[in-house]
């Protein structure tokens, strides 16, 4: 997970150089303190406005069930990027959260929805020792912004 995190960090830091800053970063859309929290990704798959979003999204082969499913999430936070509001959905594979987790931006107004999956094999409970390839996989078609965003979440993940 520290490549991913030094992956995240450098990217973050050549997208403050060119120009993106703070303002695409992923932030608390609610004042300095506890952050406003929403429903948890298996109560958003039961609303037809996330699910046909998600679903959309998630056409790509090779992903695990629970990622359909909706896996171990935490609720979801209402986070601003680029000055608008969306919210961040953070879910893992049961049991073993730090070899695969996703992280979801979904703005309502719009249903726009773009995911990062990831996968580090070298954070399983059961990882043998040459296991080192982190896999960051985009979900949907999230322009640099909302890479940027999703990135910046990885930072907080563990």
């Amino acid at each position: 997970m520290s490549f991913v995190r030094t992956l995240a960090v450098w990217l973050l830091g050549v997208s403050s150089v060119a120009g993106l800053g703070r303002g695409a970063l992923a932030a608390p859309a609610s004042a300095p303190g506890a952050p406003e929290t929403g429903p948890y990704l298996h109560e958003l798959l039961k609303r037809p406005d996330f699910s046909g979003a998600y679903a959309r999204i998630l056409s790509m082969r090779g992903l695990p069930p629970w990622v359909r499913q909706g896996g171990t999430s935490t609720p979801s936070q209402k986070v601003a990027v680029a000055g608008r509001p969306w919210l961040l959905v953070q879910s893992c594979k049961p049991h073993d959260c730090p070899s695969e987790h996703v992280h979801i931006l979904y703005e309502p107004r719009s249903q726009s929805i773009a995911a990062l999956f990831v996968r580090d094999p070298s954070a399983a409970a059961n990882a043998p020792p040459d296991a080192d390839r982190t896999e960051l996989i985009w979900l949907g078609a999230p322009d640099g912004t909302l890479k940027n965003a999703l990135l910046h979440t990885l930072r907080f993940t563990e």
